[in-house]
């Protein structure tokens, strides 16, 4: 389940919008999928039920748009206090092999657990929100990084090719 708000105003505490999450519509994901929207200049804040996950493998969040500039995780600890993560393309990588650059490891947990996202872009965008064991993404991203590592190697080739073709 997801909650979003799009903040307008400059300056905003977590606590702020964590209330304002409160009152923003539910969307349910009948496909398991779940998407988020943001614009320029505007931060969009999301609140997130992840399912449980009884294994002992961590868990992979990921936001599968390369364009989001930064984005903060805030999520409770043992004692009921708020933390915060940073990831992005300004805060650096949680995993050095990370497809995207939003990427979050946390540990799993046999209940549901509700987690903030504040994500900031310079540019619009569209991506999905993936929720994965570990196991089970590492292998995933691998195949990604390989079909695009190919896919360049034939865009240089062509390009390659043009210009020995054209002299």
């Amino acid at each position: 389940a997801v909650r979003a708000w799009t903040q307008t105003a400059p300056e905003v505490s977590f606590e702020a919008a964590r209330d304002a999450l409160a009152n923003a519509p539910l969307t349910e994901s009948e496909d398991g999928e779940v998407e988020f929207r943001t614009r320029p200049l505007h931060p969009v804040w999301l609140q997130l039920t992840l399912a449980p996950h009884a294994g002992t493998d961590p868990m992979v969040l990921e936001l599968t748009h390369g364009a989001v500039r930064h984005a903060a995780l805030y999520e409770t600890d043992a004692q009921g206090r708020f933390t915060l993560r940073d990831a992005g393309l300004h805060a650096g990588f949680d995993l050095p092999d990370a497809r995207f650059p939003a990427t979050f490891v946390l540990p799993p947990s046999p209940t549901p657990r509700t987690v903030w996202l504040r994500l900031e872009t310079t540019v619009v965008t569209h991506g999905e929100i993936r929720w994965l064991p570990e196991s089970e993404w590492q292998p995933w991203v691998q195949t990604q990084f390989h079909i695009q590592s190919a896919l360049f190697a034939l865009a240089l080739l062509v390009v390659t090719l043009s210009i020995y073709i054209v002299w």
